[in-house]
């Protein structure tokens, strides 16, 4: 091997050195292409190799290397014929679960797996309690996750998103900029101290990110704050904005969401009550109805004196939620509206879930704004949706995708670690293992599924909705827009690698930004 290594620098020193005599005569003096002969020949001669070896071994990556063979000889377990078939089993898994590492979604899914995870887990008790067990729901595994995951993708892609909101009105401007500094306060109802609430109001005054800054500014005063949330209590704060000008003081109660979203996902399960003229979520009814209840005094009162005292003008009170705390908002707008006790109250929404029926959700859209950001899974969290998706992974084929992915694995190996792959026939037999592996252990269930009975279950609409009227912000490929759109947009759980993170704050406040932005 070094032979045939001094040999290849041997002919590309002639070779140069010829290059270099020929051009020479043509181009300047032979005294100074004789320099650039002895210099280029220099740094080329044979007994430079060590030292060009040692920058080379600093460049290898020798975990790079350990990692390929320990999966090569996986392989190789996987592929022998007699021996431990649990051993066998061991190494296909091995295999399956490396090749789905090495496409580079271990860590950006490990969130998004444990949501997934406690959906599969929440369909599961939701199959046994209204589906009769009718989802072969033993074949959602991680794989089929992580394989459905990539066909979603390719179908939900910025294109598919325009084409989907083509013939939906345009949000305006001021409608955005509202968006924007509600999903701020809503991200400092997520602070623990009255002082840090005062101070991160104060510096969106300072930062002018209020949709009417007063004439140049205002000062917050907190009214009330209670950030210790108990079952049915939620946390919230309840501040007034006085602006500098004479335009009317703005009240606004502010309330808090979950930090989890499993806890989300289990709130999903819970029953429908009567709620006026129809029905609401009941987890979230009763934490509606105690804001309100604790709060319709003070805001009644609050607003007849501030009614007279700045020139007539009607004082603003709004009520604003980020995730369940929206659904709580929702649900104490319309019973301080119905019961006529605050009857210039307005609500607005940051990726709160479904919580009322149809009805009620189409009867307070003159109050009630719900904001969505692109693939924000919670709004569009129901039994129903829940159900769906785990039926439409379970019947997923995604065995070719898996087929594709080992076709790629064995042929980076074979080159990579030759001395342990080095039979042309290994692919097709680590393929033909893996697929009767997988057919028998990942397999749909044999005989009636689900999908056979899709039209006649109790499960295929949705009995609770987004409250009000729909904004959505979605990605166009340069950027967001947000137009308002109707609750059939939010009828299925758009499974996607973003649909945790846009139903964070911050992913309201950036889309917003974008869009004034851009």
């Amino acid at each position: 091997m070094w032979r045939q290594v001094k040999y290849l620098q041997c002919r590309r020193i002639r070779f140069v050195y010829q290059s270099r005599t020929s051009s020479s005569s043509t181009v300047g003096p032979r005294k100074d292409s004789s320099k650039r002969k002895v210099v280029e020949t220099e740094s080329k001669l044979p007994f430079t190799i060590p030292l060009q070896w040692s920058r080379i071994k600093e460049k290898i990556n020798f975990e790079q290397i350990k990692e390929k063979t320990s999966l090569a000889s996986s392989v190789v377990d996987a592929i022998k014929y007699g021996g431990n078939p649990q051993s066998r089993r061991d190494a296909i898994k091995d295999i399956i679960s490396r090749t789905i590492m090495s496409k580079g979604q271990t860590q950006e899914e490990m969130g998004l797996l444990e949501a997934v995870r406690g959906l599969t887990d929440a369909a599961k008790q939701l199959n046994t309690r209204f589906g009769d067990g009718k989802i072969p729901l033993s074949v959602v595994n991680t794989p089929g996750l992580h394989y459905y995951l990539e066909h979603t993708e390719s179908i939900q892609t910025p294109t598919w998103k325009r084409r989907k909101h083509l013939f939906c009105p345009k949000a305006k401007t001021e409608a955005v900029k509202k968006v924007r500094q509600y999903a701020h306060m809503t991200d400092i109802a997520y602070l623990y101290t009255r002082t840090e609430i005062q101070q991160s109001l104060d510096e969106m005054t300072r930062k002018k990110l209020l949709v009417n800054n007063g004439g140049g500014g205002g000062v917050w005063e907190i009214i009330h704050s209670d950030m210790n949330a108990m079952p049915g209590k939620p946390a919230h704060y309840f501040t007034v904005f006085h602006p500098n000008d004479n335009t009317a003081p703005e009240a606004y109660l502010v309330i808090r969401g979950t930090f989890s979203i499993p806890d989300i996902i289990t709130d999903t399960q819970l029953d429908e009550v009567p709620f006026y003229d129809g029905s609401a979520h009941s987890g979230m009814q009763s934490s509606g109805i105690w804001i309100a209840e604790v709060y319709a005094k003070t805001l009644s009162e609050l607003e007849n004196v501030k009614r007279s005292a700045i020139l007539n003008k009607p004082m603003k009170v709004k009520l604003i939620g980020h995730s369940l705390g929206g659904g709580a908002a929702a649900i104490a707008t319309i019973h301080l509206r119905r019961s006529g006790r605050v009857k210039n109250v307005e609500c607005f929404t940051i990726g709160s879930p479904p919580v009322v029926s149809e009805e009620l959700a189409s009867e307070c859209a003159d109050y009630v704004t719900s904001v969505v950001c692109d693939d924000d899974i919670v709004p569009r969290l129901t039994r129903t949706t829940i159900l769906n998706l785990a039926q439409q992974v379970s019947v997923f084929d995604w065995t070719t995708f898996l087929r594709r992915d080992l076709e790629e694995l064995v042929q980076e190996l074979q080159y990579a670690v030759p001395f342990l792959l080095s039979s042309p026939d290994t692919r097709e037999k680590l393929l033909k293992v893996i697929e009767n592996y997988v057919l028998v252990a990942f397999a749909p269930e044999k005989g009636k599924t689900f999908a056979d009975d899709k039209k006649e279950s109790v499960f295929t609409e949705n009995k609770l909705f987004q409250p009000g009227s729909l904004l959505h912000m979605y990605r166009t490929g340069r950027g967001f827009a947000a137009t308002w759109v109707r609750r059939k947009m939010f009828a299925e759980i758009a499974f996607s690698r973003t649909m945790l993170d846009d139903h964070f704050c911050e992913a309201y406040v950036k889309a917003a930004d974008e869009i004034l932005n851009g």
